[in-house]
């Protein structure tokens, strides 16, 4: 089958020893982002969380994720600036009643397989 072929490739990069290399540039863009949206969320809802998550797959995504009881937004020149960098946001309920922000900024590591 397809599939597992392609899981099996998955899983042997996932297995195998690598080596990370922060992108600084990005990285900057992801903590400004991060600093931002933490203000903007927290001024709302103060048992909010906001975190810094690394992608599961390893493939150098780093995402900023948020889980509130309610969104709002009155700067909204702050929250397009704090987003404006991110290659995809999403906001979605949770199964607990929450909401969850995710802001996926790729490119943040970059990684080289070891030999």
């Amino acid at each position: 089958m397809e599939l597992d072929a392609e899981l099996q490739k998955i899983k042997e990069y996932l297995d195998a020893p690598k080596t990370g290399v922060v992108n600084l540039a990005r990285q900057c863009e992801l903590l400004n982002a991060y600093v931002m949206i933490k203000n903007i969320i927290l001024s709302e809802d103060q048992d909010a969380t906001v975190e810094i998550v690394e992608g599961a797959l390893q493939n150098g995504s780093v995402a900023i994720e948020a889980v509130t009881s309610f969104v709002t937004v009155y700067d909204t020149a702050a929250f397009a600036e704090a987003t404006k960098n991110a290659d995809n946001f999403q906001i979605y309920p949770t199964a607990d009643d929450r909401v969850k922000l995710d802001i996926l900024f790729e490119g943040v590591i970059e990684y080289t397989l070891d030999e």
